[in-house]
């Protein structure tokens, strides 16, 4: 079974090669609760719950994730590195439970472009993740026994080149090529440049991640919150995305407060950085573009504020890395699409 994992410092995305489909936030705490309670309220258990057991395990672990979690107080994890972080193999059952993975798995991971570019690291992250195995339980489900078969350690940014290359490779093949994937934390950014035999190759001294991304634009939000309303604590970050994807109206101390202003501020000011991170590394070459692909979750927000030539938001931008990954691992490099370089 194929499954490619995208394992961000905002959110973990997840496809397999069945069909299933899943993103919820990269956080996770141990569960101290039933959930019977939300369930005697009509809300039914919590959401998402992880039931992990390994070989050394007596008994199984419980464990909230993504949104539940976050309510639970729990945090996102800022480590530079996927390997480095205490929560990344959880994060990476719980994707494979929420999927419906079973037996064993061919696994594709993401790393953000300046971490993958240092080989210790991805090795690091491919020895700490292959062979794992556990009897996994996703939200009450029945126990499935997941056992990792294979793992491939890609880079972000060239996940969503890949499936832009796949569904429009005339049009992109051989040609320069950029892409900017902006996720919670950072913007990945790549280009591609012309090669032999109509390919395009990566510019590795032109892609890098900036340490910018949706992250700022919700601190943004919480500052503002603070110095309209006067209270010296700012709401918690997770409670801030629930406001905004609800409407963006949140209550404090009974005064209505909008927050689509600061919203839209702040995510100008991020497409500003972009945008002059872009010219920075890329220079004249901006000009020259065939397509600027637009990926990440943070893309599809910023898109409308960026100012760049060539500009193309990809479909299901959240999603355009994972299933890159999930493409690259369905072909060996000799079946590549056309345009992609063997490297």
């Amino acid at each position: 079974m194929r499954v490619a994992i995208d394992v961000g410092y905002g959110f973990t995305k997840a496809l397999s090669g069945n069909g299933g489909r899943s993103i919820f936030p990269s956080a996770v705490i141990t569960a101290r609760g039933s959930g019977d309670l939300a369930a005697a309220l009509g809300g039914g258990s919590q959401k998402h719950r992880l039931s992990v057991q390994g070989s050394t395990d007596l008994h199984p672990r419980e464990y909230l994730v993504g949104a539940a979690a976050l309510t639970a107080g729990a945090s996102r994890s800022w480590d530079t590195s996927g390997s480095g972080r205490d929560d990344y193999l959880l994060l990476v059952l719980s994707a494979l439970g929420a999927v419906g993975a079973e037996g064993p798995i061919d696994l594709a991971l993401g790393l953000p472009l300046s971490v993958y570019l240092q080989r210790d690291e991805r090795r690091a992250l491919r020895d700490r993740v292959a062979g794992l195995s556990a009897w996994v339980s996703w939200d009450g489900r029945d126990a499935r026994r997941v056992e990792i078969a294979s793992v491939k350690v890609l880079p972000q940014a060239a996940g969503a080149y890949y499936q832009a290359l796949a569904q429009d490779g005339p049009r992109l093949a051989g040609q320069m090529a950029g892409v900017v994937d902006i996720g919670y934390h950072t913007t990945d950014y790549m280009l591609m440049s012309p090669g032999d035999g109509g390919t395009s190759v990566p510019d590795e001294a032109r892609s890098d991640s900036l340490d910018a991304g949706m992250s700022q634009v919700i601190d943004a939000v919480r500052a503002y919150v603070s110095a309209q309303t006067g209270v010296a604590f700012s709401p918690p970050e997770g409670m801030v995305e629930t406001t905004l994807s609800n409407g963006g109206h949140l209550t404090v101390r009974g005064r209505d407060l909008d927050l689509h202003p600061a919203y839209e501020a702040a995510l100008r000011d991020l497409a500003g950085r972009v945008e002059a991170e872009m010219q920075r590394a890329w220079g004249d070459r901006i000009d020259y573009l065939a397509a600027l692909l637009v990926a990440g979750g943070g893309g599809a927000a910023a898109a409308p504020h960026l100012r760049l030539p060539g500009l193309r938001v990809m479909a299901d931008p959240a999603f355009a890395n994972a299933a890159g990954f999930l493409e690259m691992l369905g072909r060996a490099s000799a079946q590549a699409p056309r345009g992609v370089a063997a490297r």
